[in-house]
């Protein structure tokens, strides 16, 4: 291992002591995580396609199993349902219904790409639309479509994450800076006065910060205005670093985060996802390595080079760059010390994440790490 830790050491000399990154998926994502991780170590996937690219990604996954073995897929589909009430938008269609409708999910670089549901009448289909609670502006669908034939169960598991295309096609987007320095992007929609913006929405429905609804808001006539530090004002509300003001009333704090604050917030994050349970077997491994890739990838997808930036840019950038060697040093510790508790075909899958995590990584050092991990990996498979 003694090529792993240089890499590991050169990286980490370009790097400052800090953390900084994203919040972890929700529950119905860590759900999904742990529904593939299922599916792969049972042998019940047929197919999978995974993309990550800065602004979107899209995961695919064909499954098959015996059909008297479909708990899985309901608890997943339970899942869903659960979260319908969440969604902005779902589509749900059970096998054999007199129903001609179809659902069409649009990814990739500017959602040029689209995958269609809904016309095999013998197959159920449950999608539901998310809306990322940091960002308003995008969204997670998640797709989950099962038939029987015989004796089996099969479909497919799909997620997809990126622009919500109804916003791009219809609103407006205005730039501003609050009196902390944050940047925000406020995103208005013209046609109905709903506004979105760095962790809140408002439509004639309420009121919600980070996906917690706070106040009910009457739809009503107005335009909004988002002045130069990042202020907003509207029919009847003013928004601004410290809270949310309605006809003059306050309904909350809304303390836009300092990068310090952001910092300890995302390195607890990070802190969660170290070993909280001794590893067993297969399971307990791909389970916890899924989540630390999940948060790689979050973080691949937030960094720009940090030679390029400059002030509390540049800091956030290094600190991106710190987590991304914790993340790496986690995943040494785990394959360096947990192997012997995973099967073959678990060591090749990982191997498998281990490269697509080097081919995330915008730091040569950082992806040529992963890549002798992936190999010293694979030398140990029987």
């Amino acid at each position: 291992m003694r090529t792993i830790r240089a890499l590991i050491t050169a990286a980490v000399a370009l790097t400052a002591i800090a953390a900084y990154g994203q919040k972890p998926l929700e529950d119905i994502g860590q759900a999904y995580d742990r529904l593939v991780a299922s599916l792969y170590t049972g042998g019940n996937i047929v197919s999978q396609t995974k993309e990550n690219y800065p602004g979107w990604s899209r995961t695919e996954v064909s499954f098959a199993f015996p059909a008297k073995k479909s708990k899985l897929i309901s608890d997943y589909n339970s899942t869903l349902f659960d979260w319908s009430a969440k969604a902005y938008s779902s589509f749900v269609k059970r096998a054999g219904a007199n129903d001609n409708s179809q659902m069409n999910i649009a990814w990739g670089e500017g959602n040029r790409q689209q995958t269609s549901f809904g016309s095999w009448p013998d197959r159920n289909y449950n999608i539901q639309f998310i809306r990322d609670c940091k960002d308003s502006t995008m969204r997670y669908a998640y797709a989950l479509v099962w038939y029987v034939r015989n004796d089996s169960l099969l479909g497919s598991v799909d997620r997809y994450y990126g622009k919500d295309p109804r916003m791009s096609s219809h609103r407006t987007m205005t730039y501003g800076y609050n009196s902390k320095g944050r940047k925000g992007t406020w995103i208005i929609d013209k046609s109905n006065g709903s506004l979105y913006g760095p962790g809140i929405s408002i439509d004639d429905k309420g009121v919600y910060i980070n996906g917690t609804r706070y106040s009910d808001y009457a739809d009503r006539d107005g335009e909004w205005a988002v002045d130069g530090s990042g202020d907003v004002y509207g029919p009847g509300i003013s928004i601004d670093d410290k809270g949310i003001y309605i006809d003059g009333k306050k309904y909350s704090d809304y303390p836009l985060p300092t990068l310090q604050s952001e910092m300890k917030k995302l390195q607890n994050e990070l802190d969660n996802i170290q070993l909280k349970k001794k590893i067993k077997n297969s399971t307990d491994f791909v389970n916890q390595f899924n989540n630390l890739h999940i948060f790689y990838s979050s973080l691949c997808s937030s960094y720009k080079d940090y030679k390029k930036c400059k002030g509390d840019e540049q800091t956030g950038q290094l600190m991106i760059m710190n987590l991304m060697v914790a993340v790496l040093n986690k995943a040494n510790d785990m394959c360096s010390n947990y192997y012997n508790v995973i099967n073959t075909p678990a060591k090749k899958f990982i191997a498998s994440q281990l490269n697509a995590m080097a081919d995330e990584s915008k730091d040569q050092y950082i992806g040529d790490a992963f890549k002798a991990m992936a190999k010293e990996l694979l030398s140990k498979a029987d």
